[in-house]
């Protein structure tokens, strides 16, 4: 209750972390059965806009689908959801494309549903397809256009892991 200047009420739990640029924060949240962007004054609370992502939610042990965390580069904002929905919006919440990746390259399989975030570099989203324990189909990592939402390329993430093993959680990390 100390030093709080505002707070607003979320419609349901989400383990997405809000991001801020100037006076925006960003921040992936479910409600119900939907999927939702939203775009919210850091200084008065006021909501600029909400975008729908998409529908599918569904609590997956400790998370539920709104799990992954937008990126931005100042202009626009980036985001995927534990569906597999993956949009670009710019910062007055016109959407500029839209993929699905489940729906492209076939269903997650991990145990604790999708969760990870994608990473942003230059002119490029870093975003792992991740296949996990109860599929056969391979995992991988992919590089997409920020400006078109198209692929540039894939590379297969080999393993031999077995059970639980091949699931990951993690955001991509640029080294």
């Amino acid at each position: 209750e100390d030093n709080v200047i505002w707070k607003i009420e979320l419609p349901e739990l989400s383990a997405s972390t809000p991001i801020i640029w100037g006076d925006r924060i960003f921040l992936n949240v479910a409600k119900g059965d939907g999927l939702y962007l939203w775009c919210v004054n850091r200084n008065t609370s006021d909501t600029f806009w909400v975008r729908s992502l998409g529908g599918g939610n569904v609590y997956m042990r400790k998370q539920n689908m709104s799990s992954p965390s937008p990126v931005t580069d100042g202009k626009n904002v980036y985001v995927i959801t534990g569906t597999g929905s993956l949009k670009g919006y710019d910062f007055e919440g016109h959407q500029i494309w839209a993929r699905d990746i489940q729906q492209d390259y076939g269903k997650f399989g991990l145990n604790h549903g999708y969760a990870s975030s994608p990473l942003l570099f230059e002119d490029s989203l870093y975003i792992q397809v991740l296949h996990g324990m109860t599929t056969d189909d391979p995992s991988d990592i992919m590089r997409i256009d920020k400006k078109t939402g198209k692929t540039l390329w894939r590379v297969e993430r080999p393993t031999d892991a077995i059970r639980e093993s091949p699931d990951s959680y993690s955001t991509p990390a640029l080294l």
